[in-house]
C-alpha cells in the first residue's frame, strides 16, 4: 500500500516530535505513531500504555491508517529544523521522510493499521482519573 502523507510543516513536526519524545513508543512492541485523515485533516496519534497524544495537522487527503516508526518522526523533525518542512510517504511497507534539500530517511513499517483510538473517550477517561484522584486525595 502506498500513501502520500504530505508535506509536514516545521510547526507540526515540532509538536509531533515532542509527542514522540514524551511517549517514546517502542517498536519492539509494535508501537509507533499512527497517522490517518479525519474529515480531511491529517491526524496523528502517539500512544503508550498510560495515555495517548492526538495532534491535528494540516489539511490532507489520503486513505488508510498507517503506523510510522517514532525514529522516522525524530529524523523528519531534524529535516524540518533545517528546511522548515519534510514530506512523509508510505511506499512498499517503508515509511520515507524526505527533506526539500534531498536528504531522506527510510524505515520499514506496517503499511496499514486498523486501530485509531477516538480522542473523546480518552478525554473522558482522563477526566475520570482526575476526578477519582481528587476524591481519593480529599478523603
Amino acid at each position: 500500500m502506498n500513501a502520500d502523507i504530505g508535506t509536514i510543516p516545521e510547526s507540526e513536526l515540532d509538536l509531533l516530535n515532542c509527542a514522540v519524545r514524551i511517549c517514546e513508543p517502542t517498536e519492539k512492541e509494535g508501537q509507533g505513531v499512527l497517522v490517518t485523515c479525519i474529515d480531511g485533516v491529517r491526524t496523528w496519534q502517539v500512544s503508550e500504555r498510560e495515555y495517548s497524544i492526538t495532534i491535528r495537522g494540516e489539511k490532507q487527503n489520503f486513505t488508510g491508517t498507517y503506523l510510522v516508526p517514532g525514529r522516522l518522526i525524530k529524523g523528519a523533525a531534524a529535516f524540518g529544523d533545517m528546511d522548515h518542512s519534510c514530506n512523509i510517504s508510505i511506499k512498499d511497507n517503508f515509511a520515507i521522510a524526505t527533506s526539500p534539500s534531498g536528504s531522506s530517511m527510510r524505515l520499514a513499517t506496517l503499511a496499514l493499521h486498523s486501530r485509531f483510538l477516538s480522542f473523546v473517550p480518552l478525554v473522558k477517561r482522563m477526566l475520570f482519573k482526575h476526578e477519582l484522584n481528587t476524591v481519593i486525595c480529599n478523603a
